[in-house]
């Protein structure tokens, strides 16, 4: 398979941004931000992490309210990527900014299946 064109960026201000939410939980922020733009991208990414072994994490990230912390994605005691009291070794933050499309419309029962920043 062929690497989409990803903006990618590891910029302080954005990594920084990307591991903070509205929640009590301190910043963790992620080594890298993707910005994927189509569900080829999202699975691209998500199969690259697979492969290891579960050592980056993935976090999605919408407007960055996170009012129940996922941001900062406190891992378990006994799991080998805690540092700093339980928060993570980096990882990546996916931002779904650039990702404005509706799914599927069922006209027949008028509803839709919206995926992420859906414009309204």
């Amino acid at each position: 398979r062929q690497l989409p064109s990803l903006k990618i960026s590891t910029n302080q201000y954005d990594l920084d941004t990307h591991g903070r939410g509205e929640s009590f939980h301190p910043p963790s922020p992620p080594d890298a931000v993707l910005y994927p733009t189509s569900m080829d991208d999202v699975s691209f990414i998500l199969e690259l992490c697979s492969d290891t072994d579960g050592l980056v994490s993935v976090i999605p990230y919408g407007v960055g309210t996170s009012l129940e912390g996922h941001l900062a994605l406190l891992i378990p005691d006994d799991d080998p990527s805690k540092i700093n009291g339980g928060r993570r070794a980096g990882g990546i933050s996916l931002n779904m900014s650039g990702f404005d499309c509706l799914g599927e419309i069922e006209e027949g029962d008028a509803s839709i299946t919206s995926y992420w920043n859906a414009i309204h």
